[in-house]
């Protein structure tokens, strides 16, 4: 039966094998990362700050998650003015190309969080008999029939404005 060993604090985990645990090499990176983030932060405009997230930087290019396509593509617009500022900084010296990506796991768990959408609004009676009156005139057989669907759409009716079709 193999030997079970206490839980042990992270700290206590990294000071003995500091330099060859994963763990501690995972911890690096994130702090790496987490540094390389303030300095790409203190360059984007404010409404990129809660958008925009450094994904990696390696071989000259750095790889920013936006939480949306359209926040993609406006990142794309202001890549080339962020990339010649970070250059000054030593850490970026390297850079060659910013790519903007869509965070797809961001989108679908806002997907999740998405309100039902709202039931559609009965249209008055008022409506209804422009709606009827316009189709009747209407040369257009096409527009004229989707008048009549959306007549249908009506509340309750106080009398019997159905008026047939008309070739």
């Amino acid at each position: 039966m193999p030997i079970m060993r206490r839980p042990q604090l992270a700290r206590t985990l990294l000071k003995e094998k500091s330099s060859d645990t994963s763990l501690s090499n995972i911890l690096a990176a994130a702090d790496y990362l987490r540094r390389l983030e303030q300095i790409v932060t203190k360059y984007l405009p404010d409404a990129f700050k809660q958008h925009c997230r450094i994904s990696s930087y390696d071989c000259g290019k750095l790889i920013i998650l936006c939480d949306s396509a359209s926040w993609s593509s406006k990142f794309r617009f202001h890549a080339k003015h962020l990339n010649t500022k970070l250059r000054h900084h030593h850490e970026f010296s390297g850079l060659i190309e910013i790519s903007a990506l869509t965070n797809l796991r961001a989108l679908s768990l806002a997907s999740t969080y998405r309100r039902k959408p709202s039931k559609a609004k009965k249209i008055s009676v008022e409506n209804k008999s422009l709606l009827l009156e316009t189709a009747k005139i209407e040369s257009d057989q096409k527009l004229s029939d989707a008048l009549r669907r959306l007549a249908e759409h009506a509340g309750p009716s106080g009398g019997n404005l159905d008026i047939g079709r008309q070739n």
